[in-house]
């Protein structure tokens, strides 16, 4: 039979073929470019390789050492053990430092002005470019876990320990080097001055050491305690469960503000962010009650923990949460107070949806109004009786109070930097620097009391001169005073909030849509 006698069989061939083209096209738009881009340049660098050629030369000199020098080697039962945390101290060690640490450099080399890189002439979009800086640190990680994998899973033949002890310890130690890739990405994404990224960058290496110390105490104690033998009950999956889900909370979290630290000024940076953290603040609050309830507490999760306490589930989500909080306090406040275009064309036409998007826009007053409202949600969430059996344990309502006083004393602080800075500082402080001028007043409303105290009062360190400590949140006790401090805090606070009223309203006015037809706005630099 001719080749040419089956036209329809080549027609459909021709298609198919055509078709399967098209589709790897396409599957091929779905590929990250950055990540691309990073893994081909670590793969024709020198770096990740040498970094591994070490590592794997290291795990063989630490084993064959171990063994040699070990007498009794083949009549311990500890052997594989010890000999698996010392391998897991030199892996979790070197990754927790040197692949966030060659990450964040190459960022910021990319993000310097004298070279005209990627993030100034890319059409690339901010969280494509965060996403594959991230994604590709992990995948390098990943190929240093799988390349010293073999050695560590040797330590089984040594006995003293299981191979679901050793995977779940694996796994921990990969999840928070993914964690610290991203702290690092958002360190490097902070727009500051060297020497400010230095500073930035010593109290990374202090929190890495700090969370590696953690690890490995936590590590030795899930080893020597058999947690492989618990895989089947939910005494296991629960905290474990629990603690992935707030760890990808914290890493969505630094990935967001990372994403709106590149963004371009006039985007609507905010939005994302403030969309993040209202579903993990409800998340994060649905796992803590939950912990609550279970008598779960932090010494949990990290029963090696260097801090002199273990709160419960509730009262550590109140204080981290209400930490950060406060920090947005200060950054709303930075922010700006006119609306440009591209904010302006995604404020929504309808009434009742422009309220409920007002809080999570870009802007001064929208941010302060968010800020305001989480703690008042959170404070409310903190007064429930969310114990065991629903009673409270733990969280007083004195306690209820410290927390209040403390979030009226920075409410009080923001409020009246911003009166200040748009009063008296409007022609040499810039809206950018009103954190500045609130992080000033609060020195000097902590520090200037007790300069007076210790000063002039004779019997300064009596207790009953403690209401000298009106004005510091840091000094608010659940005593006698805390009613004191309450009471000024909150009028501090009501009369700032009263002096910028009518900036607020102007601020709530000019939130308004653009009056120009809407037009389809990409993410694209």
């Amino acid at each position: 039979m001719s080749r040419t006698s089956n036209p329809i069989g080549r027609s459909a061939a021709l298609a198919i073929l055509s078709y399967s083209a098209k589709i790897f096209e396409s599957l091929q738009d779905l590929f990250n470019p950055i990540v691309v881009k990073e893994m081909k340049q670590a793969v024709q660098g020198k770096f990740v390789s040498s970094l591994l050629l070490l590592l794997l030369a290291v795990q063989l000199l630490v084993v064959g050492t171990w063994v040699l020098m070990t007498p009794d080697v083949a009549r311990r039962f500890d052997t594989g053990a010890g000999m698996f945390m010392t391998l897991e101290g030199l892996l979790l060690g070197i990754c927790i430092l040197f692949i966030p640490s060659y990450t964040g450099i190459r960022l910021i080399s990319e993000r310097s002005p004298a070279n005209m890189d990627l993030l100034f002439i890319t059409t690339i979009s901010p969280r494509a470019i965060i996403a594959g800086k991230s994604l590709a640190a992990a995948a390098l990680t990943l190929l240093i876990f799988s390349a010293c994998m073999p050695f560590m899973v040797l330590t089984y033949l040594m006995r003293g320990i299981d191979l679901p002890s050793m995977f779940m310890v694996l796994a921990l130690s990969f999840f928070l080097v993914v964690i610290a890739i991203q702290m690092t990405v958002f360190v490097a994404c902070v727009p500051a001055s060297r020497p400010m990224q230095l500073v930035l960058g010593i109290l990374e290496l202090v929190i890495l050491f700090l969370v590696f110390s953690m690890t490995m105490g936590t590590s030795y104690s899930l080893l020597f305690s058999g947690i492989g033998a618990s895989l089947g009950s939910w005494s296991f999956w629960g905290p474990a469960l629990s603690f992935g889900a707030l760890g990808l909370m914290l890493t969505g979290l630094l990935f967001f503000l990372s994403v709106a630290l590149i963004s371009p000024a006039s985007a609507n940076r905010a939005l994302p962010v403030r969309s993040f953290m209202t579903v993990a603040w409800l998340l994060s609050g649905a796992v803590c009650i939950l912990w609550q309830r279970s008598a779960y507490t932090v010494e949990t999760f990290f029963p090696a923990s260097p801090f002199p306490f273990h709160p419960d589930a509730i009262a550590f989500w109140d204080c981290a949460t209400l930490g950060v909080l406060a920090l947005g306090l200060l950054v709303a406040a930075s922010e700006r107070e006119v609306l440009g275009p591209r904010v302006t064309l995604q404020i929504p036409r309808e009434a009742w949806l422009r309220g409920a998007a007002f809080p999570f826009f870009s802007g001064a007053a929208n941010g302060l109004l968010w800020s305001l409202l989480m703690i008042a949600l959170t404070l409310a969430v903190s007064s429930l009786p969310v114990g065991l059996g629903g009673s409270r344990e733990r969280i007083s309502s004195a306690d209820i109070g410290v927390m209040g006083a403390f979030a009226l004393y920075i409410l009080a602080y923001v409020m009246t930097a911003l009166f200040v800075r748009r009063r008296l500082l409007a022609s040499t402080v810039t809206v950018s620097l009103t954190w500045v001028v609130a992080l000033l007043l609060l020195a000097v409303g902590c520090a200037m009391p007790l300069s007076i105290r210790y000063s002039f009062v004779a019997d300064a360190w009596n207790p009953s001169h403690d209401l000298w400590f009106l004005g510091n949140p840091f000094r608010v006790r659940p005593d006698a005073n805390l009613i004191y401090h309450v009471t000024f805090a909150a009028i501090w606070a009501a009369v700032a909030s009263i002096l910028n009223g009518p900036w607020f309203i102007r601020q709530c006015k000019a939130f308004r849509p653009n009056p120009s037809p809407r037009v389809r706005e990409g993410d694209g630099r």
